[in-house]
């Protein structure tokens, strides 16, 4: 009798969260966020922190936070927070300006329709020698 409640419950859950909400039809399909940032990159000129959002073939548009954060290899601490606006079709962009050379990690925190997701990306900065390239991509495995 539990087993038959319990389904009963989840068949209603189910059903209740494909109803159209205000219009718009709820997706249980997960968003994807694509970062698209040159990987390597010039000391002190300016540059786009980008990312695309999508939830299957529909790009969102009304992401309710797209913050990037960027931090230099093994200094997470001293890392920085830009946030990003909503340019066209998804894409969300932040431009940032780095002073120093090194590899950085950039990582994009996207809140959109109830989820939260943060794919993370390296960007090479400037004069970075083939050592600190292979020993930070051992490091990584």
């Amino acid at each position: 009798m539990r087993g038959l409640l319990t389904t009963i419950l989840a068949f209603i859950l189910l059903v209740g969260c494909s109803q159209e909400d205000g219009g718009n039809e709820v997706s249980l399909e997960m968003i994807d966020v694509t970062i698209d940032v040159e990987d390597e990159q010039q000391v002190g000129e300016l540059f786009d922190l980008q990312t695309w959002v999508a939830q299957g073939d529909d790009k969102v548009e009304d992401a309710h936070e797209v913050l990037f954060e960027l931090w230099k290899n093994g200094d997470r601490d001293n890392g920085e927070f830009h946030e990003a606006v909503h340019e066209k079709d998804g894409l969300y962009s932040a431009p940032v300006k780095v002073s120093e050379d090194g590899i950085y990690l950039l990582q994009a925190h996207v809140t959109a329709r109830d989820m939260h997701v943060m794919p993370t990306q390296e960007i090479i900065v400037g004069a970075v020698s083939e050592e600190e390239r292979e020993a930070f991509y051992e490091d990584r495995e």
